[in-house]
């Protein structure tokens, strides 16, 4: 029974500990559903003011890939840094907003069937596009002219990151341009007769070999690269809290079926607990029982009655050693009775009462040793029943 107990114990510790663990975790799953609802809001805005973002097109046939579509030019790279993003949106302009797509047969296939809806479209097709690298020797060779003039220069697609799949795409959009850290720079790579190439300043400049200059203001906000920056990050916090999320529903499911099993575990224990309760009271209302409360009654009355033949032989042996003393005074009286003429009769009585005593005490202790061993050969045993 106490193991039972013990066991039920542990297990209801376990459930408050589990109860509790469920608390803060729909605690945390309350503050990370307000965190989201307040992105979702923010992202839906930002798709809102920006239908460019959602690339909606119909599939040209059953069980079409839409993979082998990647997306606009603008969708599929992150700019490294900040202050490159008027460079680069005044380099790919208009191109940003093409369709990238992985071949030619698909770009037909959906022109074919008129998959956006009559809304014109550029494709470029990954595989067949004409990428614009600049030599290395070339690139090697504006880099030192940028260090000589205490500048920065370097081409457009080595200021971009993007799934080298896409390389050809990129470098098709961004190739055979520099970005000058200023104007003075980019006339000096740009009308240099060995590194001749179109140079684009930080502002968005554009100085071409051929002596033209063209450029001018270009507000931030109106960027399609930085619009679409802020809602990659947008999205990015909604995945994360989306997956947050999960996480804590896919902890709390687990907490529930770890709560379910220690209950049942619980409930069995509690069972058993009151199984053997009843089994208990049965022993203790059968024959058996009797007995064995027979059994206890008596092993007490044996301690009992050890514990008076106990203080018996003290009593004897305290009597035993009385006489003896008293039988050598008498002994001393005697001899000095007859030479002086004591009289010992007082010593004799005392003497003969002591041994009677001591006779009594010894049938006591001869009755007591009757009863023990009477007790423990009748004592029943619970095979008798």
């Amino acid at each position: 029974g106490d193991v039972y107990k013990r066991q039920i114990q542990a297990n209801q510790e376990n459930l408050q500990w589990l109860d509790d663990k469920n608390s803060q975790l729909t605690e945390k799953k309350a503050t990370i559903q307000e965190q989201l609802t307040v992105v979702t809001r923010n992202l839906n805005e930002l798709q809102a003011s920006n239908p460019a973002f959602t690339l909606k097109f119909r599939d040209p046939e059953p069980n079409f890939d839409r993979r082998k579509v990647k997306g606009r030019v603008f969708s599929l790279f992150e700019v490294k840094e900040q202050k490159f993003i008027k460079a680069l949106e005044a380099i790919a302009g208009g191109k940003l907003y093409n369709v990238v797509v992985d071949n030619e047969m698909t770009s037909k296939l959906l022109l074919k069937k008129d998959c956006f809806s009559g809304i014109s479209i550029i494709f470029i097709p990954n595989n067949k596009i004409v990428p614009q690298e600049i030599p290395q020797d070339k690139v090697d060779l504006i880099r030192r002219i940028a260090e000589d003039n205490q500048g920065e220069a370097r081409p457009a697609y080595e200021l971009i990151k993007y799934d080298q799949n896409l390389k050809n795409t990129m470098q098709y959009v961004f190739g055979n341009t520099v970005v000058c850290s200023t104007m003075e720079l980019a006339k000096k790579i740009a009308f240099n007769p060995r590194t001749r190439c179109k140079c684009v300043t930080l502002e968005g400049d554009v100085v071409d070999p051929s002596g033209t200059l063209t450029g001018g203001y270009m507000n931030a906000q109106t960027s399609i690269i930085q619009k679409y920056q802020n809602y990659r990050v947008t999205f990015n916090q909604y995945e994360i809290r989306n997956k947050e999320l999960k996480e804590i529903d896919s902890q709390i499911e687990q907490l529930r079926q770890e709560s379910e099993t220690k209950n049942q575990q619980k409930n069995d224990l509690e069972i058993k607990l009151h199984q053997l309760n009843l089994y208990k009271q049965k022993v203790k209302e059968s024959s058996v029982g009797r007995i064995q409360e027979r059994i206890e009654g008596l092993q007490k009355q044996i301690v009992e009655l050890n514990q008076q033949k106990g203080r018996l032989q003290e009593m004897r042996e305290k009597c035993r050693n009385d006489l003896e003393e008293l039988q050598q005074e008498q002994t001393q009286f005697t001899a000095q009775s007859q030479s002086g003429g004591l009289n010992v009769k007082f010593l004799q009585d005392r003497s003969k009462k002591l041994k009677k005593e001591m006779d009594e005490i010894q049938k006591e202790i001869a009755k007591l040793r009757t009863d023990l061993r009477c007790l423990l050969y009748t004592s029943p045993s619970p095979r008798d029943s």
